[in-house]
């Protein structure tokens, strides 16, 4: 071989190692390629940041909203009681969960084991979700209570929320939407809201 033609060999080998190179620090180190599958394991109210075998609730939904993909929560039989008091924080790190997984990725996820054993309690430190603007979250198989909201005592909604096979029950609020407070898009399917309390108006839902 000519010495220019080792010379092409040579860059060309250097390129396609500097190339893996790159495809391994993104793989590693970048956002995942596709949606994650978060499972939480327990029940307690924690926020280390990190949703790993030790995985709160909260911690599932900081991590989904960190995320531009659309994830999925799977939220095992329990009763999740809020305990981290802190309301009008929107960053899911204290009070209620807010939930920023917005629609154009097909938004969050969050799949329970039925209504009547998987349990999402407000705990009456504040409401138990709160969808934010651009937000899309889809719930499933679960029962919100016990929360206590400035507006919507059980949700907050200002993006897109659908509700299956849910239920919304025990939530008060000294405002508007004792069971959800509804200023966007809201769907429900095969779900009970019932037992709310608002002294304004839609002890139910406010729409």
């Amino acid at each position: 071989m000519s010495s220019s033609g080792r010379s092409i060999a040579l860059t060309s080998l250097v390129f396609l190692t500097a190339l893996a190179l790159v495809v391994a620090i993104v793989s590693v180190g970048g956002r995942p390629a596709a949606a994650a599958n978060l499972t939480v394991t327990k029940t307690a109210d924690t926020a280390d940041g990190v949703c790993d075998a030790d995985c709160s609730l909260r911690e599932a939904i900081i991590a989904a909203n960190a995320s531009a993909d659309a994830d999925t929560i799977t939220l095992p039989a329990g009763t999740y009681v809020r305990t981290i008091a802190g309301a009008n924080e929107d960053l899911a790190a204290t009070g209620d969960l807010d939930i920023a997984g917005g629609s154009a990725s097909g938004g969050l996820t969050i799949n329970g084991a039925g209504a009547t054993t998987t349990i999402i309690d407000g705990g009456g430190l504040d409401r138990v979700f709160h969808v934010k603007s651009g937000g899309a979250v889809s719930i499933s198989g679960v029962t919100i209570q016990n929360g206590s909201g400035g507006e919507g005592g059980g949700i907050y909604n200002v993006g897109t929320l659908t509700l299956t096979s849910s239920t919304v029950s025990g939530n008060t609020t000294p405002g508007n939407g004792g069971g959800i407070y509804n200023y966007s898009t809201l769907a429900l399917t095969n779900s009970t809201v019932s037992g709310n309390s608002a002294p304004v108006s839609g002890g139910g839902i406010y729409n």
